[in-house]
């Protein structure tokens, strides 16, 4: 079972496959530090970049890079993606094409369903 130390200095074991989402900065305070999503109820916080992270992980195949509204990547685990849909009329900003749910989070994606849809599919994810 891999191990990371989180930015504060916790150990934390987890399972590879309960990652859903990692970025190169925190999703709710915009804080440049790598972040994975789905192993500890909220946001881990590292001090290593996001590629090393993934580099790390027994399933780093599982992961598609994609962009979020603000330019900023996001690599999600194609495996967590629960549904892909286009955004509702003033939900999001006009640059939001696409909305994808992963582990209770709906993440709103500069990238067209179609696109987001094959992608996701090419892993072969059945979407």
């Amino acid at each position: 079972m891999p191990a990371i130390t989180t930015k504060d200095g916790h150990q934390i074991f987890f399972m590879a496959s309960n990652v859903i989402a990692v970025t190169d900065h925190d999703l709710g305070t915009g804080e440049a530090s790598t972040c994975v999503y789905g192993i500890a109820g909220g946001t881990v916080q590292l001090d290593m970049p996001a590629s090393t992270f993934l580099e790390s992980l027994d399933n780093k195949g599982a992961f598609i890079e994609l962009t979020l509204l603000d330019g900023n990547p996001i690599w999600l685990n194609g495996s967590a993606v629960r549904s892909a849909r286009q955004p509702e009329p003033g939900e999001y900003p006009v640059a939001a094409k696409s909305v994808a749910s992963v582990g209770g989070m709906n993440i709103a994606l500069a990238i067209d369903p179609d696109s987001l849809i094959a992608m996701l599919n090419a892993q072969g994810n059945r979407f």
